[in-house]
């Protein structure tokens, strides 16, 4: 290409010069495109088998809370049966619990976590954090956000 023609289509000459638009993607190039598109596939099959399960373990603590039924077998709260049972931390057992407890007052919440658009985190940060007056709206929001933009 001509140096005028090059200025006047707003190229850089110094550009042009540089990159040679002969060039191809190379093999590499390709087979790690290849594995990434692979790597993301595996982990939003996975990330939804996971949100699926977290909808279960919370559908479980509202009937623990609900019935008491936590307490038969000598567990001390709806947590220690999810530590002792589901084998998680109590960290992880606090937010399952916080998003049973507030699943009535945060419908729109409680719809995205059983539809898989939320996380669990994402969950538990809303179910610890917002007001249920604000819930609506927070609820729609965080279906976009990650967990550390939610905090």
């Amino acid at each position: 290409m001509h140096s005028n023609d090059i200025r006047r289509r707003g190229i850089d000459p110094a550009f042009e010069q540089v990159y040679d638009h002969s060039m191809s993607i190379s093999p590499v190039a390709v087979q790690r495109d290849e594995v990434q598109r692979d790597l993301w596939t595996r982990t939003a099959t996975v990330a939804g088998r996971l949100k699926r399960d977290h909808a279960d373990l919370v559908d479980i603590a509202v009937e623990l809370i609900e019935g008491g039924h936590w307490g038969d077998g000598g567990f001390t709260s709806p947590e220690h049966y999810l530590v002792v049972r589901a084998g998680l931390s109590p960290a992880h057992a606090r937010d399952v619990v916080a998003v049973a407890r507030r699943r009535a007052e945060l419908p729109v919440v409680a719809e995205s976590v059983a539809a898989g658009l939320l996380s669990l985190d994402q969950a538990a940060v809303v179910a610890h954090h917002v007001p249920a007056s604000h819930q609506r709206s927070v609820g729609e929001l965080a279906q976009h956000m990650t967990v550390p933009q939610l905090r």
